[in-house]
């Protein structure tokens, strides 16, 4: 299976972080806060997953390539 960028957004929150699971890498982790943020590679994209109280509110590609820097 290979999805586009546009294809992953299609998808609900569970069918995200369901692809995630199954064919993600996750890369790094980093708090700001009370958000826990998670970046993910999978297929040709990244994905940023928000955690509030350990409670997934988000899971959506990044636009840019380059906010990587931020998180590594």
């Amino acid at each position: 299976m290979h999805l586009s960028k546009g294809e992953y957004t299609q998808f609900s929150l569970k069918g995200k972080l369901n692809l995630l699971n199954e064919f993600g890498t996750l890369l790094t982790q980093k708090r700001i806060n009370e958000t826990e943020i998670k970046i993910y590679h999978i297929y040709d994209f990244y994905v940023q997953v928000f955690y509030i109280e350990k409670i997934v509110t988000k899971a959506e590609p990044l636009i840019f390539n380059g906010l990587l820097r931020y998180y590594m």
